[in-house]
């Protein structure tokens, strides 16, 4: 019955999606982000479809008892700015994060087919969805067009953002390597990525850390076809530690391939990092393996 509630089925081509937002059955999809309020028992979601639908914020009521979970839509809000530009304009928002006082904040991705989407952001919203601002990112997350390509790969970046419980630290991780730190995870070795951490209660240049993802599995039978592996979500579970996603899948020529899904927990100090070059590497400790259970 879940499953059922959240793939409703497309639209015919009889139907018209002219109105998005109009009907829950044709607009909702692509739920790429979510951020629980627990005081007023919402879920908020932002949706990854640029293709079909105008950037949104979706809000969802919940409710959690020991032998439920249920979800009722109740509303969706239009991403818009006080003066429209271009930013809507392909807008692929990855990743949600809230302060509990109405602001949220939304990573997204970046791609050169794209034109007005080359670089990633992350933007500051109102809960009515009015773009208010962006944070500054560091120059190395850039993409830049020269020979020797730097900054995040196309569709691969801000895919993890979220706030501590004190609303002190906000921390941003993107999905796989920039260019300029080396190649993607492979079979035979992984990669490291990004995460940034701003101290909310003093705005200036964020810490960097390099985070460690781990080489694509092998699958147990059947023949690869490619593949990868990288972050697609983060959770603080305090003020120092956080809940890293990590989600790999490996088509076969045989057919739909196997996921494989991690959770890793690290730790960050409480002091402020050094500003280094290459950012400093963190060490993370497996929690739970989705294959183990």
């Amino acid at each position: 019955e879940f499953v059922d509630d959240f793939n409703p089925p497309r639209p015919t081509p009889s139907e018209t999606i002219d109105a998005p937002g109009a009907r829950w059955d044709s607009a909702l999809g692509g739920l790429s982000g979510l951020h629980y309020d627990d005081p007023s028992s919402t879920l908020y979601a932002v949706s990854d479809l640029p293709r079909r639908f105008e950037p949104r914020l979706y809000t969802f009521a919940i409710e959690l008892t020991d032998t439920s979970l249920r979800l009722t839509p109740k509303s969706v809000r239009f991403f818009h700015e006080s003066e429209p530009s271009s930013l809507l304009d392909g807008l692929d928002a990855e990743s949600i994060a809230g302060d509990g006082r109405g602001v949220f904040y939304i990573g997204t991705e970046n791609g050169p087919e794209r034109p007005n989407q080359t670089v990633p952001r992350i933007l500051r919203v109102q809960a009515d969805g009015r773009i208010t601002g962006a944070l500054s990112l560091p120059e190395a997350y850039l993409p830049t067009p020269d020979a020797a390509p730097r900054g995040t790969r196309s569709n691969r970046a801000f895919e993890g953002l979220a706030l501590s419980p004190s609303g002190r630290w906000l921390a941003a991780i993107i999905e796989s390597s920039l260019h300029q730190d080396g190649d993607e995870a492979s079979f035979e070795h992984g990669a490291v990525v990004r995460l940034l951490r701003w101290d909310m209660s003093a705005p200036g240049v964020p810490a960097e850390y390099f985070y460690p993802i781990e080489p694509i599995p092998r699958p147990s039978t059947g023949t690869p076809m490619d593949g990868n592996n990288g972050v697609s979500e983060l959770i603080w579970l305090d003020e120092r530690r956080l809940l890293v996603l990590e989600r790999a899948y490996v088509p076969l020529a045989e057919g739909h391939g196997p996921n494989t899904i991690r959770i890793y927990e690290v730790a960050i100090a409480d002091e402020p990092a050094p500003r280094d070059d290459p950012p400093r590497p963190l060490s993370k400790r497996l929690v739970l393996d989705l294959d183990e259970i």
